[in-house]
């Protein structure tokens, strides 16, 4: 894709998803698809990814499918008409045609990165909907476009991707945040002549809020801390109240007893050790003791 990260992205995603499916950019960083029709841009990101991908990645990615079946829904990357040609599903009359290219009640696409809900309504007629959450109705044939989480083309940055409850039959679209600063930078740092890359970053400048006034530090002070006797063990002050490191502290014997001979209080040292270790740092009490 147009991500500066591509290596670390399809580790997490071999790691954590079930299914993963092919798309154009996999399918041409794997020289399974023609790219003539990529753009200066796109094959500058192409041979980006190229290079920071293994033979491992590679062998992965030749193997994901381009279409995933399911007895509740049916999902590719494109359309359905030809779900290798990578054909775009942007208006009505491009869902109805992959209406006809199979026979599942919902349908799931992404290609276009931008979110997006066609039914095809009992009587034949294709529309468009908002994309906003809804119940699937008897009758009634969906397809549905997510959105991105890497490239959202959209006027809101935030990945996009949405959640079906097979058993209630209902879609919610989900947006969340994320490091868009961060991205940036990273995205800077490839972006190189790559005119895609640009875009991305043509497009978060373009949609972060914009800066109005210089940024101001408004908070107040901090208060200087003073030490207390009642603070501080008696034998770590002098007057006035000031700090001063204990002598003994550079010669203090290890052995809690000699510590304790020395006049010294001592606390038995507990953190990140085992109860025996902690019984073997306790000062032996003598037999006469009670």
């Amino acid at each position: 894709g147009y991500g500066p990260q591509p290596a670390e992205v399809l580790s997490l995603v071999h790691a954590h998803v079930h299914e993963m499916l092919m798309g154009n950019h996999e399918a041409a960083a794997a020289d399974l698809t023609d790219t003539t029709g990529f753009s200066r841009g796109a094959l500058a990101s192409l041979a980006s990814t190229k290079r920071k991908l293994n033979q491992a990645a590679l062998t992965y990615i030749k193997g994901l499918p381009y279409e995933i079946e399911s007895p509740a829904f049916r999902c590719t990357h494109a359309d359905f008409v030809d779900p290798r040609a990578f054909g775009y599903v942007e208006t009505a009359e491009d869902a109805a045609r992959s209406f006809a290219a199979c026979e599942e009640t919902l349908l799931f696409v992404g290609h276009t990165h931008e979110p997006a809900v066609f039914v095809l309504q009992p009587d034949g007629t294709c529309v468009q909907q908002p994309a906003a959450d809804f119940t699937l109705e008897v009758g009634h044939r969906y397809l549905v476009n997510p959105g991105s989480v890497g490239m959202p083309r959209t006027e809101d940055p935030r990945a996009t991707y949405c959640i079906f409850d097979t058993q209630a039959g209902r879609l919610c679209f989900q947006r969340t945040s994320y490091g868009v600063r961060e991205f940036r930078r990273l995205v800077e740092a490839d972006a190189q002549d790559s005119e895609q890359l640009a875009y991305v970053l043509n497009l978060l400048d373009n949609h972060a809020l914009p800066v109005l006034h210089e940024r101001t530090n408004f908070a107040a002070s901090p208060k200087p801390v003073t030490c207390s006797r009642h603070m501080i063990p008696a034998a770590f002050w002098t007057e006035p109240h000031q700090w001063q490191p204990p002598q003994r502290l550079t010669t203090m014997p290890c052995s809690p007893n000699s510590a304790s001979r020395a006049g010294l209080e001592t606390t038995s040292p507990s953190f990140g050790m085992s109860p025996r270790a902690r019984r073997s740092a306790q000062p032996r009490r003598s037999p006469t003791e009670s």
